[in-house]
């Protein structure tokens, strides 16, 4: 995270816990404890910025004497109102926080997070076999091909046969397929889904008392999928999520977009032109990378917090 001339970073966060007092200590993360490391390390080399800051540099209009750095936090996790938003309000930071919109009302589970917790909780073998078997028995085929160079750039920080699974599920699985399948599993596993979702998800009062405390709430898509595989439906889940978000959030000045899952394969030309149609005045991806003036607003890069442990 160093270069000659001055840059925004865009730092990526999903789940952030106490790992000592997780009932799913398998769940990937960051301890709570490491995420204070973390902000003492990144305030120690960037000037922290606020989302207005950081477009203005990109816009040309800024020159910070450091490099920037932005925070952002995926998924709308209870987690992030209970641990992290204490964290930024003693050291006076503002945050990007991207909402899954119909996840938020608690009344159902991402499948992105059915997913993550039936990974936590079952034994992969297991787990991986059902799913496929599952998948025959409704007599779906999956969609394209998962070369393990595409699922190594997609899933970079998973081992292989987590990688494998993961993409089969989220980007060769037709969306019914692969909701009714982990749906079931869920079902089983866990029980009812919206008893689950209220303690999973920050509800509609959280945000709006978390934008009173100088946060910024962001789009990130109304089912979590992988929005390249939606085609034409791009336009109505982008549209769904932004007239949420203007319903039941505060106003705000900037309304900022966050791709699920980020890659390059996950978003294509048709859903920028969705974002700004929605009225998104920018959207963050997880290719990795600075940020530099000029940069396209509509292609943000990000680097995940696993990047940034490795420098501590």
């Amino acid at each position: 995270m160093a270069t000659d001339s001055k840059v925004l970073w865009v730092v990526t966060y999903h789940y952030v816990r106490d790992y000592a007092d997780t009932p799913y200590p398998n769940i990937k993360g960051l301890d709570v404890s490491s995420f204070h490391q973390q902000i003492e390390f990144l305030r120690g080399r960037c000037e922290m910025a606020d989302l207005s800051s950081a477009l203005s540099f990109l816009n040309g209009d800024y020159a910070p004497a450091r490099d920037l750095c932005l925070l952002t936090f995926d998924d709308g996790l209870k987690e992030h109102y209970d641990l992290v938003l204490p964290a930024l309000q003693e050291r006076g930071l503002q945050a990007v926080f991207a909402i899954i919109t119909g996840c938020a009302d608690g009344t159902r589970v991402a499948s992105a997070h059915k997913n993550h917790l039936l990974m936590a909780t079952l034994p992969p073998e297991e787990y991986a076999e059902r799913y496929r078997a599952m998948l025959d028995a409704l007599g779906v085929v999956p969609v394209g091909e998962a070369t393990p160079e595409t699922v190594r750039a997609t899933y970079q920080w998973d081992d292989e046969p987590t990688g494998r699974l993961k993409f089969l599920i989220n980007f060769q699985t037709p969306t019914e397929a692969r909701d009714q399948i982990l749906g079931e599993l869920f079902r089983e596993a866990f029980g009812a889904e919206d008893e689950f979702a209220r303690d999973l998800y920050v509800n509609p009062a959280e945000l709006r008392e978390m934008q009173g405390d100088g946060m910024v709430i962001a789009g990130h898509s109304h089912t979590h999928s992988a929005l390249s595989t939606l085609g034409d439906a791009q336009d109505e889940e982008l549209r769904t999520c932004a007239s949420w978000l203007r319903k039941n959030c505060s106003e705000q000045e900037l309304w900022p977009f966050v791709y699920p899952f980020g890659r390059s394969n996950s978003f294509d030309a048709q859903t920028v032109a969705a974002v700004e149609k929605n009225g998104f005045h920018c959207s963050f991806s997880t290719i990795e990378g600075a940020n530099v003036p000029g940069q396209d607003l509509f292609q943000l890069l990000r680097v995940d917090t696993n990047e940034v442990s490795k420098q501590l």
